[in-house]
């Protein structure tokens, strides 16, 4: 139950994509998302990682492979002075949680 995980103390930094880029994803697929808890809970574990990682130290993590709560990894990237993952540009949001950071992603992560 991704409620309950994310109640936990984590860390966790949420890679949310941003309005734009969930405006591009096909109406089938929100309406998928939304019948189905399980997809949904899925979709949302790919966009977390254990660790809080604000924009700064992700810029100087190197390449670096991030467990998400689904439990695969992603990559993650530096390159022209910008973050990426899954080679997803991270936008500086920086945004505190009481149990980890958000950060905009131009992208959503398949």
């Amino acid at each position: 139950d991704l409620a309950s995980a994310l109640k936990d103390s984590g860390p966790f930094t949420f890679f949310s994509p941003s309005n734009p880029e969930v405006a591009k994803i096909s109406s089938d697929e929100v309406s998928a998302l939304r019948a189905d808890k399980a997809k949904l809970c899925s979709f949302l574990q790919k966009h977390t990682v254990l660790g809080r990682y604000k924009y700064q130290d992700l810029m100087t993590a190197g390449e670096k492979k991030l467990l998400t709560l689904s439990g695969a990894t992603v990559t993650l990237t530096q390159n022209d002075g910008k973050a990426y993952i899954e080679g997803i540009e991270v936008t500086r949001s920086d945004i505190a949680a009481s149990n980890g950071w958000i950060h905009d992603l131009k992208g959503v992560i398949r």
